[in-house]
């Protein structure tokens, strides 16, 4: 999870990608999603990398939405693809306020950092 939060995420004004796919659809691309096909020993997430996602289907985190392929990749549900995404941006948005907030403090804090 930690390997997850260190990309640098979009944080692009409310822009949801699960909305995209999943809010503007008549049923039909949500019964029967298209996926990522995520290479082995490819470092280029998509929207994350092959390692991440191998890492969260072994710990439980994707039951059903990855599959590994012949070939050593990975598919990867674009639903869950999607909801990844998001969730990193939520939370690199939210990292990124954390550390505004704690400049701030630091800077109005009189006492220095002794």
């Amino acid at each position: 999870m930690l390997a997850l939060l260190r990309q640098p995420w979009r944080v692009e004004g409310g822009f949801q990608a699960w909305s995209v796919a999943w809010d503007r659809d008549d049923g039909r691309r949500r019964a029967d999603p298209s996926g990522y096909v995520l290479r082995k020993g490819s470092d280029e997430p998509n929207p994350i990398t092959h390692a991440e996602a191998d890492a969260l289907l072994k710990a439980g985190v994707l039951p059903g939405l990855a599959k590994p392929r012949e070939n050593g990749g990975l598919w990867l549900n674009e639903h869950a693809a999607h909801a990844l995404s998001d969730f990193g941006s939520d939370v690199y948005a939210a990292w990124e306020k954390l550390r505004g907030r704690l400049a701030a403090a630091a800077a109005a804090d009189g006492r220095g950092s002794d």
